[in-house]
């Protein structure tokens, strides 16, 4: 397991483990402005035959934002690059405006009525 410290209370936590020869990371936390770069430092630092097929598992993952999102795509190009694939797993749209603003503790922005 890799723990990731953002900054602030943003954590995000990487597992490891091998699947028919491809590597699979597990994320669970958050992938936010305080932890993305850590995610890219990791795809960053894999052996090539680590990236011939990364799976990144997102299903545990209770926040993303811009800043997560680019380091997907960052990781992304850095497997291309390296003549690889990386495959998403887990991805799910957020929930309605109450689940966020549990999650988040924000209050949902409402539309003036006419």
């Amino acid at each position: 397991m890799i723990s990731l410290d953002g900054h602030g209370p943003a954590v995000l936590h990487l597992f490891a483990r091998r699947v028919t020869g491809h590597l699979h990371l597990h994320g669970a936390g958050e992938l936010d402005i305080g932890t993305a770069r850590h995610l890219v430092e990791v795809v960053e630092t894999l052996p090539v035959v680590d990236l011939e097929q990364l799976c990144l598992d997102l299903t545990d993952l209770s926040f993303m934002d811009a800043a997560g999102l680019r380091a997907l795509l960052t990781a992304d190009t850095v497997v291309a690059g390296r003549d690889g694939g990386l495959r998403l797993t887990g991805l799910r749209p957020p929930g309605p405006p109450h689940a966020r603003h549990h999650r988040t503790g924000r209050r949902p922005h409402r539309r003036a009525s006419p």
